[in-house]
């Protein structure tokens, strides 16, 4: 099932909000270095914050950052990570997939 992304930048302090529109309450957050990952009380995550955005994704500056007019975000859970696809869609077709593993202990 694909899922409505809500997403929001701010150049300013340069960072990137991506979350799921309509999930569950958001019962906790875990800080994973830059990363600020919002879950529900079952475990789903619907919200990501990247801190200092434009230098944690790779090959990217604050300005195409501020001209993204679409994000796709998937979740992948294992066994002893989280992966989180994210695609990116700007003007005049330009696309960039970004791949972030992040380690949890369960």
């Amino acid at each position: 099932m694909v899922k409505a992304i809500k997403f929001s930048y701010s150049k300013d302090s340069d960072i990137l909000y991506i979350g799921v529109k309509n999930s569950k309450k958001i019962q906790g957050s875990a800080e994973v270095g830059d990363f600020i990952l919002d879950f529900t009380h079952d475990g789903e995550l619907v919200g990501l914050e990247i801190l200092n955005a434009s230098k944690n994704i790779m090959k990217i500056t604050k300005r195409l950052l501020s001209q993204i007019n679409k994000i796709d975000f998937a979740v992948k859970y294992n066994s002893n990570h989280i992966s989180i696809g994210i695609l990116m869609f700007f003007p005049k077709g330009m696309l960039k997939e970004v791949n972030i593993p992040i380690m949890v202990s369960r």
